[in-house]
């Protein structure tokens, strides 16, 4: 793909090219952006910059509100080069600074614009979680398996896989149990990795003041509903014969469901708490 190379192209034009068809940005580089503004919404506005390369981090390693990971240089250059993001500093030792620009929020926005049916949004916010590092560096495990399950939910053969997809997920939900358990140490835990509704409850009681009547009421009941995803899932591990491919479908989904939504909490409890003190 060749890349145009714009200086200053207007907001305008930039927002049209998603809805238009006829973006010069590839998949990946989108994907990149995606995450990029995402990740600046769960920090205060100070914060909101990246570092790229250096003689500490590496040529192709980015740092900022998301940690670090690395990235195909180039697809940093393809954003500067439309104008989404803006290089702050360079130097060629310690290593570029970037901020997203005006143009990168209006890119953003038209991108999930062009997913036009609210659901499909929600499944592209879902897996642009999945996808990005907080759950791999979170819980590497349960990634791996989710990953699996996924994989296979696309593949040609599925159908023969039911079971297998049933299990993989049942083994992500023990691991995404065990790492928040492992992070935040609470009390009076079950000891039992199989009794994840137990363990996550007790990680979440720790916050119960602080996340308020409202957000409590509803991690907690997310929690009866995570419940139910762990009957799909045992009924998908062991009945897989006599299930559809829309049965695996959302043992994958809402297990994605579940961890993005008690991840994405906790993160903004702890992004409000550093902010204010």
């Amino acid at each position: 793909m060749s890349l145009i190379r714009l200086t200053s192209p207007s907001r305008e034009l930039v927002a049209s090219w998603p809805e238009s068809g006829e973006s010069p940005l590839e998949p990946d580089q989108e994907r990149l952006l995606i995450e990029l503004v995402e990740a600046s919404r769960a920090v205060p506005r100070h914060e909101q910059q990246w570092h790229l390369g250096g003689e500490y981090l590496g040529p192709n390693v980015m740092a900022g509100p998301w940690g670090k990971r690395q990235v195909l240089v180039s697809d940093v250059k393809a954003l500067v080069g439309l104008g989404l993001l803006d290089a702050v500093h360079r130097n060629y030792v310690y290593g570029n600074d970037y901020v997203i620009t005006a143009a990168g929020h209006e890119y953003y926005a038209a991108l999930k614009r062009r997913a036009t049916e609210p659901l499909e949004r929600q499944e592209i916010a879902v897996r642009t979680f999945i996808d990005s590092d907080t759950l791999r560096t979170h819980s590497p495990r349960a990634y791996e398996r989710w990953s699996e399950a996924e994989e296979l939910l696309w593949s040609a053969d599925s159908v023969k896989e039911f079971s297998t997809i049933g299990h993989k997920v049942r083994e992500a939900s023990h691991e995404f149990a065990i790492a928040l358990a492992t992070e935040h140490r609470p009390p009076d835990l079950d000891p039992d990795i199989t009794k994840v509704k137990n363990r996550i409850r007790a990680v979440l009681e720790l916050y119960r003041a602080e996340l308020g009547p409202t957000r409590s009421a509803f991690l907690f009941g997310l929690l009866d509903y995570w419940n139910r995803t762990v009957d799909l899932i045992q009924r998908q591990e062991h009945r897989g014969r006599d299930l559809s491919w829309q049965d695996a479908r959302r043992v994958v989904f809402h297990t994605a469901i579940v961890m993005y939504e008690i991840t994405a909490t906790l993160q903004e409890l702890h992004a409000a708490t550093t902010e204010s003190a």
